[in-house]
């Protein structure tokens, strides 16, 4: 569960700050859409292949319990929500600042 509250906390602080970094409607939908798409099929596919030949694993004691075959809810949210959110703010704010130094 802890995983989860965290991850929330982090998309609400991610999408305070792209409000305030982004007074144009730079980030649209559609381009979220795609970058979620791109990005979450990465994280998924790394995350079966990790989790199915024990690089890593996930304490059951930080998590809801659900479960995608091995993947737990809280990384495919990360997947596909907050890991996308992040890149866009990110590509956002150096485009912005590439085009302030020209």
């Amino acid at each position: 569960m802890e995983y989860l509250i965290i991850e929330l906390f982090l998309t609400l602080a991610f999408l305070l700050l792209s409000k305030i970094l982004n007074k144009s409607k730079e980030i649209l939908i559609w381009r979220y859409v795609k970058v979620a798409v791109i990005t979450g099929a990465l994280f998924m596919f790394w995350d079966y292949y990790a989790i199915k030949n024990g690089h890593w694993y996930f304490g059951k004691n930080y998590l809801i319990g659900y479960f995608i075959g091995n993947i737990p809810i809280e990384e495919i949210y990360f997947g596909f929500v907050l890991a996308p959110i992040a890149a866009l703010i990110v590509w956002t704010y150096l485009k912005r600042k590439r085009k302030l130094t020209k």
